[in-house]
């Protein structure tokens, strides 16, 4: 998590997904690859009702091909960093942070064929769940405030739609609060008590992580 008000240690909360996993594409043109970084806003409600605002931002590396067939399958992987969790909120220490849940919309003008994850330490079992029109990451936790991470890559297959329906886009989640990309919860400690904060985030901007041409 790269801070923009709260000095918030690290990359991301959301993003290690790592190690590449090969998977066959069929007549697709070779993979373009992509460093893009986002900024999240995030709300952290305590137990008295306040509510912090803060935003950091994540760097994901991406690939996916520059063109496809309609009908054909094509393979997007997702590729941020080994990490850092925040180590202090708002001056106050991070105890750990656990029940991390991520959502990405399926891609547009596609049919989901399948989901593996590879790679990655320091989180528990992570799983990826196609529930559509989402894909859902959950990450148990805890992970400890200032321990080193890394999530397991996503590497993603699908097959391409018709292409009078536009290309294939993949893109993060979530526009407004109430309807948020990332949740997590993170336990903080006080100078009188240990609260949990439940946390919520939205990309903003949201910009595509890949696109593709169908052709």
């Amino acid at each position: 998590m790269r801070p923009t008000k709260l000095r918030l240690a690290g990359r991301s909360v959301v993003a290690a997904l790592v190690a590449l996993l090969p998977v066959v594409t069929t007549s697709a043109e070779p993979a373009l690859a992509a460093t893009r970084a986002f900024t999240y806003q995030c709300l952290g409600s305590t137990p008295l009702g306040l509510v912090n605002g803060f935003a950091y931002q994540d760097v994901l590396s991406t690939s996916a091909p520059a063109s496809v067939p309609a009908g054909q399958n094509m393979t997007i992987v997702v590729n941020p960093r080994r990490n850092q969790m925040p180590s202090a909120i708002d001056d106050r220490p991070v105890v750990f942070t656990s029940g991390i849940t991520l959502k990405l919309p399926m891609p547009t003008n596609s049919t989901f064929v399948s989901a593996s994850l590879s790679g990655g330490f320091g989180t528990g079992p992570v799983t990826v769940t196609p529930a559509s029109p989402y894909l859902v990451f959950s990450i148990p936790g805890p992970i400890v405030g200032g321990a080193t991470f890394q999530l397991p890559t996503l590497t993603l297959t699908v097959t391409a739609g018709p292409a009078s329906s536009g290309p294939v886009i993949f893109k993060l989640d979530g526009f407004t609060m109430p309807n948020p990309a990332l949740t997590f919860t993170a336990r903080i400690q006080g100078s009188t008590i240990t609260a949990d904060v439940p946390t919520r985030c939205i990309p903003n901007p949201n910009a595509a992580l890949t696109q593709t041409t169908v052709t």
